[in-house]
């Protein structure tokens, strides 16, 4: 009796050292499946924590929560089917952006994927991405079909430099292997050819405008991440010009206004005596400078005239001239006489 009672007594203990043992165990791989899961873990590390579910069930096959962690088990391995099909997804996607120097890196990147979405779907537990690992494997076949048909005419293509001939290339084949390294040539040639006729240095506001409608025009047809941020960068340089050229152009603008004046105050005194020949005119005063983007100026002109109708004449008359010279960032500057008027007019000398 007391032999018996010791075996039980002993067998509690085991049992307990055993059962503590077994929830030890159990805590350990909750707190690390807690820890991992949301973090995006590699596909490593979730395959440890298989196999340390799987150590503890073969230790412990009565453990009360043995279920739980047969369900954590599960989960994880639908993680890491999710996990293996995002990284060929990954690849996938950036073998359709990158830019193949020529077709065997492109066959051996694409035929590397391709095994690998093979191994996938042969394995997948999960409908999730199922059908879009055929998809995926369906392009890849039919890009891998294609490179022979095509291969022959990519040489002629590419080295022609003829953008029509290569866009031709790519109707007939859109989805070839190739596809980004003959977008990049195209912008390679667009690029080119905009630059050896952009003008660098416009001197009116209305040059700057049509740089810059040239600078978006070709910033629409690129493709080229790199390309189109030059392009941008350009066209923000030559934003950036504007108040200077609007005040070149101003400071240009104000000796032709003038002139104009000049002009007008001369015409003015032959319309008054149309048998008159303007002798000279001289303004007066200091020639006037701009201050800011627009300004009103007036001025007088002293006109000498000289007529021979029955005999000489000499006439002088003053006229003041007004006109307006109007800049604007975005149009440019405008140039005009706004008004004329006869100050005094007087006959200086006559021989008859």
């Amino acid at each position: 009796m007391k032999t018996n009672l010791i075996i039980i007594f002993f067998s509690i203990l085991l049992f307990t050292a055993c059962n503590n043992e077994a929830k030890s165990s159990y805590e350990e791989i909750k707190l690390t499946y807690n820890s991992i899961v949301n973090q995006n873990p590699s596909p490593e590390a979730l395959s440890l924590l298989i196999s340390q579910i799987d150590s503890h069930v073969s230790k412990f096959p009565s453990f009360e929560f043995n279920s739980e962690l047969e369900e954590m088990k599960s989960s994880i391995l639908m993680l890491i089917e999710r996990t293996i099909f995002e990284s060929i997804e990954e690849k996938f996607n950036s073998a359709q952006s990158e830019s193949f120097q020529d077709y065997e890196s492109a066959v051996k990147k694409y035929n590397e994927i391709r095994y690998e979405l093979k191994e996938y779907i042969s394995n997948a537990q999960s409908t999730d991405n199922y059908e879009k690992a055929n998809n995926y494997l369906a392009t890849i076949e039919n890009l891998l079909q294609n490179i022979e048909s095509e291969k022959s005419e990519f040489d002629n293509v590419i080295y022609s430099n003829d953008i029509e001939l290569i866009e031709g290339f790519l109707i007939n084949y859109p989805y070839s292997v190739m596809k980004n390294t003959l977008i990049d040539k195209i912008d390679e040639l667009v690029f080119t050819e905009f630059m050896n006729d952009f003008n660098n240095s416009p001197n009116t506001i209305n040059e700057l405008n049509n740089c810059v409608s040239d600078a978006k025009s070709c910033l629409n047809k690129l493709k080229n991440i790199d390309a189109k941020s030059k392009i941008s960068e350009l066209i923000s340089n030559l934003e950036s010009r504007r108040q200077q050229i609007l005040d070149m152009e101003l400071s240009n603008g104000l000796p032709l206004l003038l002139e104009q004046m000049e002009d007008e105050a001369k015409e003015k005194a032959e319309r008054a005596h149309s048998t008159y020949n303007v002798e000279m005119c001289v303004a007066r005063g200091s020639n006037p400078e701009m201050t800011g983007n627009s300004g009103t100026i007036e001025r007088q002109y002293e006109v000498n005239l000289v007529g021979s109708f029955m005999g000489v004449d000499k006439r002088t008359m003053e006229i003041v001239v007004t006109g307006r010279i109007k800049g604007d960032l975005q149009r440019g500057v405008d140039i005009n006489i706004t008004g004329s008027k006869v100050v005094s007019d007087k006959k200086t000398y006559s021989v008859f």
